[in-house]
């Protein structure tokens, strides 16, 4: 069964934008999608991503140590937005899996 997190991952195929104001967000299928990073942060974050980088090694970059928060608060509302990709997307959940930056939003 997939949890909500997974299937938010699953259904993620809307339309994406982001807009910065204090905070990150995007749109997809007409919900507002908010990242709970400052827009320098997230940036830098990004940034990092230009190559594949595991969760571990993306939270450890943003100083957060909360495992659980990281992946709600960022890490899928970034992949929701199509901020980053999976680089294994048909196992979202491989503790090989990766994550990348989506060069078609530069």
């Amino acid at each position: 069964m997939l949890t909500p997190s997974k299937r938010n991952l699953h259904q993620a195929n809307g339309q994406a934008g982001g807009q910065a104001s204090g905070q990150a967000s995007g749109q997809v299928e007409n919900q507002a999608i908010l990242i709970s990073l400052d827009i320098e942060k997230l940036n830098a974050l990004i940034d990092y991503c230009s190559e594949p980088r595991t969760r571990s090694e993306m939270q450890e970059f943003c100083g957060i140590k909360s495992r659980d928060y990281f992946r709600t608060k960022i890490l899928v509302p970034m992949i929701l937005s199509h901020k980053v990709f999976l680089t294994i997307p048909e196992k979202p959940s491989s503790p090989k899996q990766q994550y990348i930056k989506n060069t078609s939003q530069c």
